[in-house]
């Protein structure tokens, strides 16, 4: 029963939001809704992915998160 999406315009950095489209806790329309709120966020929508797409489908998951990083770092560490 957690919703927070009234709350999501208050992030200002950039943010990936990242689900799999056969995500029972999550559905598509949810995920779609919070992309929506947050100012310049970006979708990883994991075709055939449920909610632990990141296990289901690492390759296509890390490499998109990898060039997402890669393209917001901001300095070397």
């Amino acid at each position: 029963n957690h919703d927070s999406l009234d709350d999501l315009h208050k992030i200002h950095c950039p943010t990936l939001v990242a689900a799999g489209d056969h995500d029972y806790f999550a559905s598509v329309d949810v995920t779609k809704a919070m992309v929506e709120r947050i100012p310049g966020a970006v979708l990883y929508m994991c075709h055939g992915g449920g909610h632990v797409h990141h296990w289901e489908k690492p390759d296509d998951f890390n490499e998109f998160t990898l060039n997402f990083l890669l393209a917001h770092r901001t300095g070397e560490a």
